[in-house]
This record gives C-alpha cells, structure tokens and sequence, in this order.
C-alpha cells in the first residue's frame, strides 16, 4: 500500500477487526496484536489516567473499556495489553477514542453534574415552600404563580396525594356570563386531548380565596386542572 510520510509504520501486526454502530468505534485485536500506526498521536486528554503505567494525561490514542467503567489504556500499553492480569482482555473490546471524543464526554458529565445539583436545590426549595404553602381543596399546594391576568391566575401546584406538579388556572366567577365561559372551557378542554396540546384533568368550583382559603369570596372561582409544562 502507498504510504505518507506521516504515517510510519512501527510493525507488522494483523489488521484490526472493526466493529461500528451508531453511537461509538469497537476494535477487538488478538493478544499478540497491534495497531499498525499511531491513531491520534498528537491527541491530549486532560485527566484520563492510564491505568496500568499511570500516566496522566494520556498522550495520543485512548483506548476505553467498552465493558468497565472509567478503564482506560494509553497506546503503549494497549499494545502489550496482555501483560495486565488486573483486566479480563480475552473478553473485553475496547473503545478508541480521540481527544474530541473525551472532550465532549467530559462536558456531557459535566452539564449532567449541574442539572442534578439544580434539582437538587430545586427539590430544596420546593421542601420549604410546602411547609407554608397554601393548599387549595386539601390536596393542592400552591409553590408559585406561572401567570396572572385579568381572567385570572395560574399557579404551579404540587398534588399531595400523588405528589405530581400541575398548572391550576384559577377564574374569577363575577357573573352569570363568567360561570358559562368557564364551564363552556371546561368542556372544549374536556374533548381536546392530543399530544401537542395541553393536558386538561378536571375542573371544579371553590367559594373562598384561592391564596387564603380562610377567607369566604363574594364570588366564587373557577379551577381548571391543567399539565404542567417543564420548560429550559
């Protein structure tokens, strides 16, 4: 085969066996094998440790377990790999990967250690707003207010029953007119259930403030029971 000058052959060893699907690069090589050539040789990947000569970083081609977490070899070592009796290498296929590759693993980790501590502060949060929520037929803790308007308001509300996050628009019933509109909603949302519109549950009255339950309202209100929509 014609060869650059880039390329230098080290030895001759038998070809790898490549196995490929959609999400990542298995090679499987014999014990007595070899890569032909230096893949990546001038890849750099900050904080992967080799774990049979321990050097940090790995320096060109990083070769992954494919089976056990965080094993990784450097090239010198996946060469001779047959030496490490603390690894199964008969059975296991490993992963090479360039340093684009651990770059965007590193950030996929590390955007998922964020989102875990915000849920975790989230979940904190919410905790304490439930100690002095008001909850509305017994079951509705109110945790904020999504949107107000003059027909009304809607609130983010846990169901302490099956502890699930809903919306609860609530209506003001000043009329006759308000308590046809809010039934007539009612009724359309009833019959409108498709996976690219807003979940309706169920609807129901209440004659007290929404925000203070202790406290009779000289009209009454409409409540609709709506999906709550997780938003970025």
């Amino acid at each position: 085969k014609h060869q650059s000058k880039s390329q230098k052959p080290t030895e001759s060893y038998d070809e790898p066996t490549r196995h490929e699907d959609d999400q990542s690069r298995y090679f499987s090589y014999s014990l007595n094998s070899s890569l032909l050539y230096s893949i990546g040789s001038q890849d750099v990947h900050q904080g992967i440790i080799c774990d049979m000569c321990k050097a940090k970083p790995i320096i060109g081609s990083r070769f992954k377990c494919s089976l056990c977490d965080e094993y990784n070899l450097c090239q010198k070592c996946y060469n001779k790999r047959e030496k490490d009796a603390l690894h199964d290498n008969n059975s296991h296929s490993f992963e090479l990967l360039t340093e684009k590759d651990t770059l965007e693993a590193q950030e996929r980790k590390s955007i998922n250690f964020w989102h875990k501590i915000q849920e975790s502060c989230e979940s904190i949060t919410e905790s304490a707003s439930l100690h002095r929520a008001v909850v509305i037929e017994e079951q509705y803790a109110i945790l904020q207010i999504l949107g107000s308007g003059n027909f009304g308001r809607v609130y983010k509300v846990r169901d302490l029953k099956n502890k699930k996050l809903y919306a609860l628009k609530v209506l003001p019933l000043r009329s006759e007119s308000h308590a046809e509109d809010f039934q007539k909603e009612a009724d359309l949302l009833s019959n409108m259930q498709h996976e690219n519109i807003v979940r309706y549950y169920k609807s129901w009255k209440i004659n007290y403030q929404p925000e203070n339950p202790t406290l009779t309202s000289q009209h009454p209100y409409g409540c609709l029971l709506m999906e709550y929509c997780h938003t970025s």
